[in-house]
């Protein structure tokens, strides 16, 4: 048994759910308003999610009637499946803010090539924006949706402070080390997770299986299409690109100046709310 593993597979259980830690740099993340959030006027109830069976939803083809996101944008269209039964909160604050026309107008004001392109603050520098509620609302992390490039997600300052900010991932090859991990984690599916103490328990004493850190078909996901594991847990993903990975890839790989600022405006034309068909 390859105790290794642990560092990278259950990072997403095992640290991220806790709420602990803070991603590493480069990693995308909201920084917090120079002036202090306005008072919430309703707050949405923090959802306790179950993760649903296999195969991951992220990883289904879209269909007729799912909820989706059209991002019109200066370099071309982004089309993004949403989850709203998965994330309830976070998909009702983006769609709010697109039909509202909070993001119209706005830019991509961070790209990292092969990794995340981010948007949505107001400023267009990384130092504003808030939820509908006002202010920040809390995170809803969901098993069955992760870091795969595609993943729509996000920005956050910390725990609990998801606002108006987001971000794409687009990474799309995993490191040998990497892929070695997960290809573990698929062989091991059925078998509990070890530590230096011995197997891995939850809050009931329940052993956790290397299953229960990520689905067999999630694993080979990040093997296939690449992300960026170490976010899972700590940013809530709530869509994934379905078309326009290209348009995501001209975005990502455009000419960058201090703080990661595209040289040249990437702009949010509109965002359109709509049913696929």
């Amino acid at each position: 048994m390859r105790y290794k593993t642990l560092m990278t597979i259950s990072l997403a259980l095992l640290v991220g759910a806790a709420g602990c830690a803070v991603p590493p740099t480069p990693a995308p993340a909201q920084q917090p308003n120079s002036e202090p959030p306005a008072q919430q006027q309703s707050e949405p109830e923090t959802q306790t999610q179950a993760a649903p069976p296999a195969p991951s939803p992220q990883l289904e083809e879209v269909s007729p009637g799912d909820k989706i996101a059209i991002i019109h944008t200066n370099h071309g269209e982004i089309w993004v499946r949403l989850f709203p039964e998965l994330v309830p909160n976070g998909v009702e604050n983006f769609a709010t803010h697109a039909q509202n026309g909070f993001y119209d107008g706005l830019i991509f004001h961070r790209v990292i090539e092969d990794f995340m392109i981010q948007g949505g603050c107001p400023y267009g520098t990384g130092m504003g924006g808030e939820s509908i509620w006002g202010g920040r609302f809390d995170d809803e992390f969901n098993p069955a949706l992760r870091h795969i490039t595609g993943a729509l997600a996000y920005a956050n300052s910390g725990p609990n402070t998801n606002g108006s900010q987001f971000y794409i991932v687009n990474r799309s090859e995993l490191t040998p080390g990497e892929i070695a991990d997960f290809e573990f984690a698929i062989e091991m599916q059925d078998e509990p997770l070890i530590g230096p103490d011995g197997p891995f328990t939850d809050e009931e004493g329940n052993i956790i299986t290397y299953a229960d850190i990520i689905a067999a078909d999630l694993a080979q996901a990040y093997i296939d299409r690449g992300g960026t594991l170490h976010l899972d847990g700590m940013h809530t993903v709530f869509g994934q690109v379905f078309r326009g990975m290209d348009v995501v890839n001209s975005i990502s790989n455009t000419e960058t100046g201090p703080g990661d600022r595209p040289v040249e405006d990437v702009i949010i034309n509109t965002i359109e709310i709509t049913t696929y068909s």
